[in-house]
């Protein structure tokens, strides 16, 4: 199934250490009057960004056996009139015993 995602749509990512330091040091040249976006963390520990923040935050850091910035599921969010497009599906793979 291939879904249309728009990189102006957002995601929530659970961002490591490692992704916080690098959040913080993206946004360290920024004036103190301005200063860096607040990181703000849901209850279960996942931030919401534009699918292009993370690109342009996270992307320089991103190659295979890097120290991750943040954990690999991410959830998509979709706009209101793409929901009925998205649907769970269930899939039952047997156990090899």
């Amino acid at each position: 199934m291939e879904i249309a995602f728009n990189t102006n749509n957002y995601i929530k990512i659970k961002l490591t250490s490692v992704g916080e330091e690098i959040y913080r040091e993206y946004y360290q040249d920024l004036p103190d009057w301005i200063g860096p976006p607040p990181l703000t963390k849901d209850d279960e520990g996942y931030s919401e960004f534009q699918l292009w923040e993370v690109m342009r935050i996270f992307g320089a850091g991103m190659y295979n056996g890097c120290n991750i910035p943040f954990e690999t599921e991410i959830f998509l969010t979709f706009p209101d009139n793409r929901l009925s497009v998205v649907q769970e599906v269930e899939i039952n793979i047997p156990r090899i015993k």
